[in-house]
């Protein structure tokens, strides 16, 4: 019998720990079956192992009830007899089978059989079979580890480490008489839990073929939804292009404003141009018509006009404004390499794009652009100055601006020309 040695002084296992089940080794000898633990010494004597078992330990502990050999002897008469078991008494025992369906009724796992090569000759060749059993108690799992004889055919080997199983079952207080109507029903839950699972994987596999079908028609729809939209996109687009650029030129621009309503000064028109991308001024391609139209989700001239507040809130939020201030600007040029605007075009981009915002800055700062003879032309960086100047300082106190910081000289001059003005 293997058992792991009990250290009484051992500390208590972590919680963490995999606690091992305890293990019990019965093999075959002369005389029936013999057990032992762990720590049972074995001697060799003459190429033959004889294991001196300390089952009196176990008794003394009372953890297996023990068996004398007389009683194991008399309870393996055909074995003490008639060591080798033919095919014939194989088939006849049918210990496997005994020991399967006593697992089955006692809900335990089925048994595992392990097949060992012994040395020999190809022709000659013997089998060593080992047969585990997980026996369930309200204490615990025990792993039962029984050895048949080795024999030159597998199958009876087999059937002698069965037989092996069922002898110590038998003889510790285990019933190896199976009830074959208890089978009968084993078989039968076992049956129902295959057919339940089946219908599971079928159930499952249904749901999913009609989950993978409506997600098909619902790509499809959705396909056929875009692609109708996109029809009806390049429809608009073609009311206002010029046939022969493709284009959608200033004239196809100041048409569209008289249907949309709007002045083509509107801010709201350069709004949708930001959100075409539109590279250049006065001029729409098809792509930029398809991609900011798309973005609105307006297909036809009705929902384009209804869009256009909306796209005014969405460009007044201060996380797009500031892009879309830099993008007027990049919008005025016109010409290739062009880096500055002149002063003209800036101050009525300025009352476009922020006289309704920041009014007082930009008719003081238009004003000044004006009166000044020291600028024609105003670039990017002083541009966007501007946008700070009008975010950070109050005015028209000003009293946190700071000609020592990083601005740009005109607004350095702007500054001092309006509190001249104050004084």
């Amino acid at each position: 019998m293997y058992l792991p040695p009990e250290e009484p002084s051992s500390p208590v296992p972590n919680a963490s720990s995999m606690t091992p089940k305890p293990r019990m080794m019965i093999q075959r000898c002369e005389n029936g079956c013999k057990m032992r633990k762990l720590n049972d010494d074995v001697e060799e004597d003459n190429d033959s192992s004889k294991m001196e078992s300390n089952i009196t330990l176990v008794e003394a502990e009372n953890k297996l009830p023990v068996v004398s050999e007389p009683e194991a002897a008399a309870a393996l008469v055909p074995h003490a007899t008639k060591p080798e078991t033919t095919e014939e008494e194989a088939q006849k025992v049918c210990a496997r089978e005994q020991l399967y369906k006593l697992c089955g009724v006692r809900h335990w796992k089925a048994p595992l059989y392990t097949f060992f090569n012994q040395d020999g000759p190809d022709n000659t060749k013997l089998f060593k079979v080992e047969v585990s059993v997980e026996i369930k108690e309200a204490s615990g799992i025990t792993v039962l580890e029984c050895f048949g004889d080795p024999h030159n055919k597998k199958k009876i080997a087999a059937e002698q480490a069965a037989e092996v199983a069922l002898w110590f079952l038998k003889n510790h207080l285990y019933e190896t008489d199976v009830n074959e109507r208890a089978f009968e029903m084993f078989k039968a839950q076992r049956s129902n839990k295959v057919m339940r699972r089946s219908a599971a994987a079928s159930s499952k596999k249904k749901s999913d073929s009609i989950t993978s079908s409506t997600t098909d028609l619902f790509r499809s729809a959705s396909s056929k939804a875009t692609t109708k939209e996109m029809d009806r996109i390049d429809h608009l687009f073609n009311q206002y292009a010029n046939t022969s650029s493709n284009l959608i030129d200033p004239e196809g621009i100041e048409e569209l404003c008289s249907n949309l309503e709007v002045p083509h000064t509107d801010i709201r028109i350069l709004m949708l141009a930001w959100k075409m991308k539109s590279e250049k001024q006065g001029y729409f391609t098809q792509e930029e018509w398809r991609r900011g139209l798309k973005a609105l989700r307006a297909d036809t001239l009705n929902k384009l006009k209804k869009a256009l507040p909306e796209l005014e809130k969405e460009v007044r939020r201060q996380s797009n404004f500031a892009d879309f201030y830099a993008y007027a600007f990049r919008y005025c040029l016109t010409e290739e390499k062009q880096k500055s605007i002149d002063i003209e075009t800036i101050c009525q981009l300025l009352e476009i794009v922020m006289g309704s915002t920041f009014r007082p800055q930009v008719d003081y700062f238009v004003e000044y652009l004006k009166i000044q003879d020291d600028y024609k032309v105003i670039n990017m960086d002083q541009w966007m100055g501007f946008y700070r100047f009008c975010n950070e300082i109050s005015f028209p106190e000003m009293t946190e601006y700071n000609p020592e910081l990083a601005w740009p000289l005109v607004l350095d001059n702007f500054v001092e020309w309006i509190r001249e003005k104050q004084a």
